[in-house]
């Protein structure tokens, strides 16, 4: 990712500078044109911009959209943290800024040892006037577990800064630590005695400690005291210039590269673990570490056991570089699909890189777990990693950027996994028609969870009910509900444009959602005109008038006698006497039921041809003021659509499955019915 990422950069930077044009790219090559002036000498050309290049790239401000946004986005290792990092050093503002992060891990060490002598002090105190010599012993023990870690993190310190002058008697390091920390000064006055010994050096370097957050100040355990001094003593060392500078060799010549041949397997001779190229002994190599491998300590075949490996300094310095890390709390996924719909998409998630998501390198997103459960578990461990990326890029992307083409691939466990755009388009859109969001409360909203595992089975109007029922969970306005419909029936037909633009199994799925909502739109007109007589029998409680709706919804499986019975019997009379059928219903176009008014009309249409009869009947009538259209509808023409549509799905466990999400979607028009 880091290659890649420098390289995309390196790219842009020609594009930008030079008016460079990528004609065409690919794995191993890139190919530009220059619509003004190409340079006379393309490899000289080449070297000088690549330097130019580097130096932007590697400034303080270039450090801050990288290897700092690296560190503040995510922890790279679990636990307490990390020791030092072994990297090559470009310059002087990269070795600055590394001193900054030190210098951080340092005030972080510092303030947890002041902290356990001061509770110390505050639990010997109580034990004095304690009463009670129980308790007064017992707080006399915990004060001397408390001193002796504070007394013993001070201990290792000196003797490790002590081994490390032995180790380096003459380096200016030594000298430093020599009168810093020389007879017997206070470890909590280190940093003011830096400061006094070279006042301009660590003011540069406390600045460059101002750009890393909380989540840099936790990736080194700088409260251990066998990591401290080597923390301190890298961070002098790089602060007073006691380094080598590298310089990272092109990553594009005008030459083919040629890396040479080495031995099958890995367990032999010198090579990157990285890269594979075969490492040369006159120039510098490294150990993998977090900021390079998301598992750093491997195992090499025949090996007896597993460790750090080597890694050349170009893999080693390019890490530094990628600002997206795997981690154990983050997950990587790709942006593909055409160049302007990555670029809206990158923006859009840019925006929110240093809070919800996390670090952003071109075309690569490092996505931030920030929601748990009530057991503070992570969500993509209770959810599964795949769908709460889906839940995640679904919520902070914009719903048309999957319309247009965007495709997202998702790294996990090695791997790259293609995320669908359907099913990120259904969870953005019905999602937030139905007000959902990844954490509910305390909790995770278990809901939208199941939801997003049947839209990315392609189950939609199951996803769509798991919603429904999170809206009902969760309470809603009733005032409200208009526009929770029209937005939810806008996310259906937008849904359904999107499948037709798919495969032929996407077609198929569309053509199907169209049947069963059309199907279930025909029954709702007579489900309404049940409620409606419902509404007007006095002998009937709410509850009991609800409990009535939801049995006929419960029959929308059933054959049409049997649903239509129990219609009728909506419009018995407090005297006992049976309701009547319908010899008509009307369907109504609204703006919260337009698609569904569609589809049942084509329903009819394409019923009519198989019969051969005239069911479809549009006619208009006057609502509220306004002209409003309207099917009309009699029990025959219900029959004669289920009918034709037992042609279409002759299989019976998919008729089956059929009606039982007719049922389903007849339920998503009165969401009131599921608040009990």
């Amino acid at each position: 990712m880091a290659y890649e990422y420098v390289l995309a950069e390196f790219v842009r930077f020609l594009e930008q500078g030079d008016r460079a044009v990528v004609e065409s790219e690919s794995a191993g090559h890139v190919v530009l044109w220059f619509p003004l002036e190409a340079p006379s000498d393309p490899g000289l050309w080449l070297e000088e911009r690549w330097r130019a290049f580097l130096e932007e790239l590697t400034s303080a401000q270039g450090f801050r959209r990288t290897f700092v946004l690296a560190l503040n986005s995510a922890k790279l290792a679990g636990g307490a943290g990390f020791s030092t990092l072994e990297t090559p050093i470009f310059n002087h503002s990269h070795a600055l800024s590394i001193a900054g992060l030190y210098w951080l891990a340092m005030r972080k060490g510092l303030e947890v040892n002041r902290r356990d002598l001061e509770e110390a002090n505050i639990l010997a105190k109580k034990a004095l006037e304690e009463s009670d010599a129980k308790n007064a012993s017992k707080l006399r023990e915990e004060e001397a577990k408390k001193r002796e870690k504070a007394l013993s993190f001070q201990e290792q310190v000196r003797s490790g800064v002590e081994r490390l002058i032995k180790n380096y008697p003459n380096s200016r390091t030594a000298q430093t630590f020599r009168v810093v920390l020389g007879g017997s000064v206070d470890l909590q006055t280190l940093p003011d005695r830096l400061r006094a010994r070279n006042p301009q050096i660590y003011y540069e370097v406390e600045q460059a400690a101002r750009g890393y957050g909380p989540t840099a100040r936790e990736q080194l355990n700088s409260a251990r005291g066998d990591i401290f001094p080597k923390i301190i003593w890298e961070m002098v060392r790089l602060a007073e210039g006691e380094y080598e500078l590298y310089t990272l060799t092109p990553l594009l010549s005008t030459n083919a590269f040629v890396s040479g041949f080495r031995p099958a397997g890995d367990s032999h001779g010198r090579f990157c673990y990285s890269c594979g190229k075969v490492l040369d002994r006159n120039n510098p190599t490294f150990k993998s570490r977090r900021l390079l491998f998301e598992a750093p300590e491997q195992r090499a075949q025949s090996a007896g056991s597993s460790g750090p490996v080597e890694v050349c300094a170009v893999c080693a310095g390019l890490s530094l570089l990628g600002p997206v890390k795997l981690t154990a709390e983050t997950q990587v996924v790709r942006l593909g699909g055409w160049a302007d719909v990555r670029e809206e998409a990158r923006r859009a998630l840019e925006r929110q890189v240093l809070n919800e998501l996390g670090a952003s390198a071109g075309d690569y997103i490092g996505l931030r777990a920030t929601e748990s459960d009530s057991q503070r578990r992570p969500a993509p461990e209770v959810w599964g990693r795949k769908h709460y990326a889906l839940a995640k890029l679904a919520l902070t992307l914009p719903p048309e950027v999957f319309q247009r083409g965007l495709e997202v691939y998702l790294y996990n466990k090695g791997s790259e996994v293609r995320l669908s755009p359907s099913t990120l388009f259904a969870t953005a859109v019905f999602s937030r028609a139905y007000r959902q969001e990844i954490r509910l409360r305390d909790d995770l909203n278990r809901r939208l969870g199941r939801a997003v595992r049947y839209f990315d089975r392609g189950r939609w109007l199951f996803g769509e009910y798991e919603l429904l029922l999170g809206l009902a969970e969760g309470g809603f306005d009733t005032n409200e509900l208009p526009a929770i419909q029209r937005e939810v029936e806008e996310a259906r037909g937008s849904l359904m444009e999107v499948l037709m633009k798919g495969d032929e199994q996407a077609k198929k799925e569309a053509q199907k959602q169209r049947h069963i909502v059309g199907y279930a739109s025909l029954l709702y007109a007579f489900t309404e005109e049940a409620r409606r007589a419902l509404q007007k029998r006095s002998d009937l409680k709410l509850e009991d008038r609800d409990r009535e709706l939801k049995k006929l919804i419960q029959l929308a499986d059933a054959e049409p006698a049997l649903f239509l019975n129990r219609a009728s019997a909506a419009r018995a009379t407090p005297e006992g006497t049976e309701g009547y059928g319908y010899d008509e219903v009307r369907l109504y176009w609204d703006e919260r039921h337009q698609y569904g008014y569609r589809w049942a009309k084509e329903l009819l249409e394409e019923a009519d041809q198989k019969f051969g009869q005239s069911l479809s009947r549009e006619g208009q009538a006057e609502i509220e003021g306004r002209p409003t259209r309207f099917l009309s509808l009699r029990p025959e023409d219900l029959s004669a659509v289920y009918a034709w549509l037992i042609t279409q799905y002759p299989s019976p466990a998919d008729w089956r499955g059929f009606l039982y999400q007719v049922k389903l979607f007849l339920f998503t028009r009165y969401p009131r019915l599921l608040q009990d």
